[in-house]
């Protein structure tokens, strides 16, 4: 056995090495590092390359980690490997453009697309890597080229139909109707009854606004009466693509055949219910399944479905049902941070605003955290303090959720907003600007707040636009976020008005 080989042979790096990444592979890190720092300790002509390759192993296993720190110490032992003019070699510049590709921040993706661009000067890059160039140039706001490298990738001979149907998807979400059109008459000649084609021939006839077109493919989704037992989680798919497209009624039958094949299929109903605003039915649903659920999965899909509704009333109503059950679970498992989380995202829910402030000190207090929960709750007591009188100690905690966790879109909105506060309006148009890469309506309404205070008003009434047409619901904003919306309003003079999706149409399909 490879054990026995090193036990034998205790000076031979490459069963060593064969060891470790067995170790490695069993999901056994600890082991797997002891064997490699033995690699990097080891002396002889056969060293250097056996120390290169381990540094790349364990800086493997260190990213993966997941914290910031440990992917600076995971490129750090990447850079050891380089020589005297500092250049790196292909295979470790691959491994840290797969490390920073796979970050949330979008400043380890733009060195990744740095890093990419310098590969290729020495070496063609792969298909796969193009792809992951493309994806990570759209990621960063760059679609013109990210197109042109889709397009480029897609015309060659042989393509796979599931490249054109990225590059079709792509061009739809960007608005890019004709030449989505275009794309998807060569997929349709291709894979004509693929689940794909018929998705993106709905999606794009909706765009178009062709609904009886729209209907016609979507129909051609449904699964009839019998679903194949072996893969009922298509079934999530086509049910979400019919909500997408408006086909409430479609997705909610949809949603029920995959609910009576699987327990996943339950949650996926548990959730739909709660995006359609039935939350009653959904909790309901869910108190099936409470007994065999994790109390913190349980109380964490009952806090969406009561987050999800966008009637005041309704969401209340739900809120109060998540109470009872959160206050049990409370008694139950007093020490989950998950659980106390839950506790203030509730509270904000209930209305209680005065109090989160409270307990977010409370939870910091607690000795028990680690470095990744401290930091979690750092970020959003510092989202609470973001305010003229509290402004230093929302930063002080910012900036340390930051320095655990990284420039991630989530922290970046919050010292985006901290900036704000502190009269910083070009600091914290740079930070929510990043923040709204991975968009979402509150994002882009502090973005408008931001651009309105660095006077630029047209960038201000874009960003305002971006967030009511994904989704900005008035009547859920906390009280600070309303007063920066009317603020707003009043000063680009636009009509203040919620616009609740209109989902009266789709009873029609």
């Amino acid at each position: 056995s490879l054990r026995e080989a090193v036990e034998g042979w205790p000076d031979d790096l490459a069963a060593i090495g064969a060891l470790a990444a067995f170790e490695a592979r069993r999901g056994r890190s600890a082991e797997a590092r002891e064997l490699l720092d033995r690699i990097l300790k080891a002396t002889g002509p056969d060293a250097a390359p056996n120390k290169a390759w381990a540094r790349r192993v364990l800086a493997e296993l260190t990213a993966g980690r997941g914290s910031y720190r440990e992917l600076e110490e995971a490129i750090a032992l990447l850079h050891e490997n380089r020589g005297a003019d500092d250049k790196a070699t292909p295979e470790d510049l691959e491994l840290e453009i797969t490390l920073l590709a796979r970050r949330p921040e979008p400043a380890a993706w733009r060195q990744a697309v740095t890093l990419l661009e310098e590969l290729a000067t020495s070496q063609p890059l792969t298909t796969q890597q193009r792809l992951m160039w493309a994806q990570l140039l759209e990621k960063t706001d760059r679609w013109e080229e990210a197109r042109n490298e889709l397009v480029t990738l897609v015309a060659a001979p042989k393509t796979p139909p599931a490249q054109i149907a990225m590059l079709v998807e792509k061009l739809i979400e960007h608005g890019e109707v004709s030449t989505a059109r275009t794309w998807l008459r060569r997929l349709s000649q291709m894979a004509p009854d693929a689940a794909i084609t018929l998705a993106l021939e709905a999606k794009l006839a909706l765009v178009e606004n062709n609904r009886p077109r729209a209907i016609e493919f979507a129909r051609r989704l449904m699964p009839g009466d019998v679903v194949p037992a072996d893969n009922p989680a298509q079934l999530a798919a086509v049910g979400k693509l019919m909500e997408d497209l408006g086909f409430a009624k479609a997705a909610d039958k949809v949603f029920e055949q995959y609910a009576a094949l699987s327990g996943d299929g339950i949650l996926a109903r548990i959730e739909f219910l709660g995006r359609q605003g039935r939350p009653d039915e959904a909790l309901d649903l869910l108190d099936t399944l409470w007994d065999s659920m994790s109390l913190e999965r349980a109380l964490s899909m009952a806090l969406r479905v009561a987050s999800s509704q966008s009637d005041d009333v309704a969401a209340k109503k739900a809120a109060a049902r998540v109470r009872v059950r959160l206050d049990k679970a409370k008694r139950v498992d007093p020490g989950s941070l998950v659980i106390r989380l839950i506790d203030v995202e509730l509270a904000s829910l209930e209305g209680r605003e005065t109090e989160i402030e409270g307990l977010y000190r409370e939870l910091l207090a607690d000795p028990n955290l680690d470095a990744t929960q401290r930091a979690i709750v750092a970020n959003n007591l510092a989202f609470h303090l973001a305010r003229e009188e509290t402004i230093r100690e929302a930063r002080t905690l910012i900036d340390s959720a930051i320095e655990q966790l990284g420039a991630i879109p989530d922290l970046l909105d919050t010292r985006g907003l901290v900036r704000l506060a502190a009269g910083d309006a070009r600091g914290a148009v740079e930070d929510l600007r990043e923040a709204v890469l991975v968009p979402s309506p509150l994002k882009y309404l502090h973005l408008a707040a931001a651009e309105q205070a660095a006077g630029n008003e047209e960038a201000a009434l874009a960003a305002l636009t971006k967030a009511r047409a994904s989704g900005l619901e008035v009547q859920r904003l906390s009280t600070s976020d309303r007063e920066r919306l009317d603020r707003l309003v009043k000063q680009l003079d636009v009509k203040d008005r919620d616009e609740p999706k209109d989902n009266a149409a789709a009873g029609n399909e």
